[in-house]
């Protein structure tokens, strides 16, 4: 261990990791309930070895053309990572310096907090407050903040992770112009969840504003966590200078060519939306029935954040062999019982509700 890894401290991961029974029902990872595109089975069962043989393209020309087709920019806005994680931990070393500041909104990805920590940068902490309601005033606020401290960077999550709730296209650009030559950088790893067509998404704004950098991953809505396969999208001189100190062949070979399939086939990031779509209605719906539980914000995507007002939820759902995201300590919800809960197949929503159900009918009769 030398004199740098000694400052750096981890923050708690809200994935549980290890549980003690097999049996649980596990609605913590944040991941689509549909899984990847079946179209992918096809690449691995015509895939020639000689490919594995060598060294990826290190321009994954193929790859950025398929993400710039999405988005209708250029490829010389794209460059593509080992998956969202990467993405953040090369932004602030590519454009900030060590002992800077950037202005982070809360209740946020733990990831990017930790990112700024590493590289020695002190997070802003902008709390969304009490409401949970993303609109001008809390934009307003966030732009106080990083004026005030003079800082060089925005991070915002958008939809936010874990409320699943979206700043409007509107709402960014007003940040975007407000901002000046802050850099703005948004998380749009839940966003096909929100639309399949990216209406929502900020992408095609990089044409427009100098300051907007945008990430982009394959986890989420495409179901392909453990492909580990993002990207970064923003103007040509960010792109150049994170590409300066980025791997040269970040995403294997195997990767590349499976992202590129799954970017292709949008009938089933249709098909994901859909069914997304139906069932968070459904689930937030009952929840919303229960007096005792309470959803905080809007949600749009495959998560929702929700509490007990006078119990551990965490736990409560923990004896009904149900695991949450435990998101009880996390910054910005300090105190408030929170935990983040991923949208699933009408069977396991309909266990989900019926143990909701329960603990809010005990606290009832209690």
């Amino acid at each position: 261990m030398n004199s740098f890894t000694k400052k750096i401290k981890r923050i708690d991961n809200y994935i549980l990791h290890e549980s003690g029974d097999k049996n649980c029902l596990r609605f913590d990872v944040g991941t689509s309930c549909l899984g990847p595109s079946k179209k992918i089975s096809k690449v691995i069962k015509n895939l020639s070895t000689a490919g594995l043989s060598e060294y990826p393209d290190p321009t994954y020309k193929e790859l950025k053309e398929v993400i710039a087709k999405k988005y209708d920019i250029n490829l010389e806005n794209i460059t593509v990572t080992a998956g969202a994680d990467e993405a953040i931990s090369l932004i602030p070393r590519a454009l900030l310096e060590p002992k800077s500041s950037a202005v982070v909104a809360v209740p946020t990805f733990y990831r990017i907090i930790e990112s700024n920590q590493q590289f020695g940068i002190k997070n802003m902490l902008v709390s969304i407050g009490k409401n949970f309601k993303i609109g001008k005033n809390y934009l307003d606020l966030i732009l106080h903040e990083a004026k005030r401290a003079k800082t060089k960077m925005i991070w915002i999550c958008n939809p936010n992770n874990p409320t699943g709730e979206i700043i409007e296209l509107d709402g960014l650009e007003y940040l975007l112009k407000k901002a000046g030559k802050i850099f703005v950088t948004v998380d749009e790893a839940f966003c096909d969840f929100a639309d399949p067509n990216t209406k929502y998404s900020s992408a095609r704004l990089v044409k427009k504003y100098k300051n907007l950098i945008v990430i982009g991953s394959l986890s989420k809505a495409y179901g392909l966590p453990g492909l580990r396969v993002g990207y970064i999208i923003s103007n040509k001189d960010i792109i150049d200078n994170i590409d300066v100190i980025k791997p040269v062949f970040n995403v294997s070979y195997l990767s590349n060519r499976i992202a590129i399939e799954t970017l292709n086939d949008q009938d089933h990031l249709l098909k994901t939306y859909k069914l997304i779509s139906n069932e968070r209605e459904y689930v937030i719906g009952n929840i919303k029935k229960m007096k005792s539980l309470q959803i905080l914000g809007e949600s749009c995507v495959n998560i929702f954040l929700i509490r007990h007002k006078t119990k551990d939820l965490f736990e409560e759902l923990q004896k009904k062999g149900i695991v949450a995201a435990d998101f009880r300590k996390s910054l910005g919800l300090e105190n408030m019982g929170c935990v983040r809960i991923t949208i699933k197949k009408r069977k396991d929503n309909n266990l989900l509700v019926e143990a909701l159900r329960d603990i809010d009918s005990y606290n009832i009769v209690r």
